[in-house]
């Protein structure tokens, strides 16, 4: 059976729902593997969730823009964008560093 016009429309409205989710998501875990590098007194395990929150952020940050829809212009989005990139500098984190179209693996440690 051939999609039907609104049924392409609400199933993009799903895709960029579903896509905002993910990448808040993203982000939030991303906040956590800041505070848990910042919580160790053990230097490979500030190292490992430092690394894994860079890799959260590039990605964010890459899938942000969702076809139809900025999240980079909503308030909650930037929040989170915001704190952790405060967290990450904290860290030490360069932030020229830390561009989406970077070569790291997008998998975590």
């Amino acid at each position: 059976m051939a999609k039907t016009q609104p049924d392409l429309k609400a199933n993009n409205a799903r895709l960029a729902a579903t896509q905002a989710r993910f990448v808040l998501a993203e982000l939030d875990m991303a906040i956590t593997f800041c505070g848990l590098a910042l919580s160790t007194n053990d230097a490979s395990t500030r190292t490992r969730n430092m690394k894994n929150a860079a890799k959260g952020y590039r990605t964010a940050l890459r899938f942000s823009k969702v076809p139809g829809h900025d999240l980079q212009g909503e308030q909650g989005f930037q929040d989170r964008l915001d704190n952790l990139k405060t967290l990450l500098l904290r860290l030490g984190q360069k932030m020229e560093d830390l561009s989406p179209q970077s070569n790291e693996s997008a998998f975590i440690e």
